[in-house]
């Protein structure tokens, strides 16, 4: 899969007239990141950067401009059934890996706890504010999940969860350079809510989603694109 995955980034980094230095073994321990064709989905600045690691869950996906928190990381490590599914296109592993982590955190947000993805133990869902989550400075709300186990985490900005859902990874296919909403406190059917969600890099055409302000879970989701659903 990682040689499939750095061939085809490959051909898309040489059809932008990037030069990429020789791929061999030494260049694949240093594990580089190669630039993709994919705009980053938060800021639309930066394209997506990809790097395979040693294993095979280790794809990691990251902003070039760098607009996220920890070092601009959108997505990492992706799940098994991702890795198996004989994906090779950059974009189609990202998309499919976005909607198996929205099954999971929607569940996650919804019950408040889901099934480790390693060992299978329950864990709990922490929930960050802007005043419990500091480290995450750039996105002022998300999720925390910690397994007591075996140790896994994970982490979603409440951009992240919008991002996974069904009606965002459509309105990104049609709006392949989009950037995310600003995260605004709002009131809908008179409980305390966030809004935010996506907008075309021009502007014309926007996915609004809004969650519970306690447990970010998705309460509604609109769109103003014509072309949407």
């Amino acid at each position: 899969l990682r040689q499939a995955l750095e061939t085809d980034l490959r051909d898309e980094a040489l059809a932008l007239d990037v030069q990429l230095p020789a791929t061999d073994a030494a260049d694949q321990e240093r594990q580089e990141w190669r630039e993709t064709r994919i705009w980053c989905p938060f800021c639309g600045k930066g394209r997506l950067l990809l790097r395979i690691g040693t294993s095979a869950e280790e794809v990691t996906f990251q902003c070039a401009h760098g607009c996220t928190p920890g070092g601009g990381v959108i997505m990492g490590r992706c799940s098994v059934e991702v890795v198996q599914s004989g994906l090779t296109s950059a974009k189609s592993l990202l998309s499919r890996q976005a909607l198996l982590l929205g099954d999971r955190y929607q569940q996650a947000t919804a019950v408040r706890e889901c099934q480790c993805p390693r060992c299978g133990a329950l864990l709990a869902v922490q929930v960050w504010t802007p005043e419990n989550a500091p480290f995450m400075e750039n996105t002022s709300h998300g999720i925390y999940l910690l397994c007591s186990i075996c140790g896994a985490d994970d982490s979603a900005s409440l951009w992240h969860l919008a991002l996974d859902t069904l009606a965002a990874q459509r309105f990104w296919r049609r709006h392949p350079r989009m950037q995310a909403l600003p995260i605004q406190p709002i009131s809908y059917e008179g409980q305390p809510a966030l809004l935010t969600g996506f907008t075309s890099y021009d502007g014309g055409a926007q996915v609004k989603v809004i969650s519970n302000l306690n447990t970010l879970a998705t309460l509604h989701i609109v769109s103003t694109d014509a072309g949407g659903k």
